[in-house]
């Protein structure tokens, strides 16, 4: 597909977003001056299955911060598979932990107990404040000069 025009492209989007149209990967992937979308979009996503930001992601994509906030707010199916991917390590963080917990894994069980049960397993510091005098006098001198 032969590139369009920088101008030609922003009046398209501009278009889609003061009719306040949202539109489809399909359009985004049309009306993009970048002939591999599809392959920058797998970047974008790759990178935030990774945990890397949004600078950090566009820079691996080779756009523009303000390309990939275009292509968020232009088309919500793009959003949307851009969230999911970033929600992707979490999730597997969490099934790993989870995988620790049922093979009986004591130092990943203690570990999640102490963050998920606070009230119970969280470790707990006590001080006995009971010989303390807490009636001390302080004096604050104050110098008018």
């Amino acid at each position: 597909m032969p590139r369009q025009p920088r101008k030609k492209v922003i009046k398209k989007l501009t278009h889609y977003m003061n009719g306040k149209v949202k539109c489809t990967l399909d359009t985004l992937r049309e009306i993009s001056d970048k002939s591999n979308f599809d392959q920058i979009v797998s970047i974008l996503k790759k990178s935030f299955q990774q945990d890397l930001n949004v600078e950090e992601a566009c820079l691996e994509a080779g756009i523009r911060k303000s390309t990939f906030y275009c292509w968020c707010n232009a088309s919500d199916e793009f959003s949307n598979s851009i969230a999911q991917a970033k929600q992707r390590l979490r999730v597997t963080a969490k099934k790993t932990v989870a995988a620790s917990i049922e093979k009986k894994d004591i130092e990943i069980t203690k570990w999640w107990l102490e963050r998920r049960a606070k009230d119970e397993f969280a470790t707990k510091t006590e001080t006995d404040n009971k010989n303390q005098n807490f009636n001390q006098e302080v004096t604050i001198d104050i110098d008018p000069n």
